[in-house]
């Protein structure tokens, strides 16, 4: 099951305190692998902006 059925679930039926705990869970491992994601992202565009100012330079 993906967070928002469990989202919509909820909305239907009141949700227990693990299925709580699971959601927000599963959110913070969610924001956790995007912001890696986005950090190696960024580290890969710094390394070929400095390849080509070192390449300019030469």
């Amino acid at each position: 099951m993906i967070i928002s059925e469990l989202i919509l679930m909820g909305e239907k039926q009141p949700l227990s305190h693990r299925a709580k705990q699971l959601i927000a869970q599963m959110s913070y491992y969610i924001v956790k692998h995007k912001l890696a994601l986005l950090r190696e992202t960024y580290e890969m565009l710094n390394n070929i902006a400095d390849t080509k100012r070192a390449t300019a330079l030469e």
